[in-house]
């Protein structure tokens, strides 16, 4: 065993999901951040991308190994069997939207569920495998797993260069000799186990604010100076924040907080 399972999405079989994920807690000696050298890809880098039509990418899964495609389609609704009735009903069925599709259908097969997708221009995380015909692979765009979740994606040998927010999940950082507009202070805590994080923010006159968590974009708020982030976990983990004037770049430090 190199795992125990950490945290999951349950999925619904009455509305609409989102993701096919979950994740599990490890020993750092048992596994690794990369791909094999030779038959995968190497490491991922740390900055995630969208899916775009046309987008060239690969994988590296258990049962095909190194692959890759084109991605066909971008928020596609598909239905999936989860429990069949005999060799060709379907009895239980959940439908996915927001998903993306990748071609020709030997990108992927049984046994390469939760392989990572990369483009292959820069090894940018794209999205998160998890079911496939004979002619499409299916996989859940990356960012609201790991914003789900409350991760990012591993730097491996480069080392993590976020700081610890301090006790109790309190944080304020930024680099000292770089001027940000906004100043940023995030608490964080938890409400029977679940995790939260207080922000609050001075220094912009803007209409609304961006929300950022582990650089994924959370949400779009009215700029009041203040809001909480349920991150909906449990757990430990490190959370790194960031706000920005809504559609620019005018932003405040990340501020990484722990629990």
């Amino acid at each position: 065993m190199i795992g125990t399972l950490y945290d999951f999405e349950p999925i619904s079989f009455s509305s609409n999901n989102t993701m096919d994920a979950a994740i599990a807690s490890v020993a750092g000696a048992d596994v690794s951040g990369s791909t094999p050298a030779t038959a995968g890809y190497g490491a991922p880098s740390t900055s995630v991308t969208n899916a775009t039509v046309g987008l060239e990418v690969q994988k590296y899964g258990r049962t095909t190994g190194h692959t890759t495609g084109t991605v066909a389609e971008i928020n596609a609704t598909v239905s999936i069997c989860f429990q069949t009735r005999g060799p060709f009903m379907c009895a239980q069925s959940a439908t996915f939207v927001n998903q993306f599709t990748i071609t020709p259908g030997n990108f992927s097969s049984g046994g390469d569920s939760g392989s990572l997708i990369v483009d292959t221009a820069g090894n940018n995380p794209v999205g998160l495998l998890f079911a496939g015909s004979s002619t499409h692979t299916i996989a859940n765009p990356i960012g609201p797993v790991l914003s789900r979740f409350g991760v990012t994606i591993d730097p491996g040998d480069e080392g993590d260069e976020n700081g610890n927010g301090g006790n109790g999940g309190n944080g304020n950082g930024g680099d000292d000799d770089e001027v940000f507009d906004i100043d940023l202070t995030v608490n964080g805590y938890k409400v029977r186990g679940v995790k939260n994080a207080d922000l609050t923010w001075n220094g912009s006159d803007a209409g609304e604010i961006d929300i950022f968590r582990n650089g994924v974009y959370v949400r779009t708020v009215s700029n009041t100076g203040s809001h909480t982030d349920n991150i909906g976990s449990r757990g430990g983990g490190s959370y790194t924040y960031q706000v920005c004037e809504a559609g620019t770049d005018t932003c405040s430090a990340q501020v990484t907080i722990s629990f």
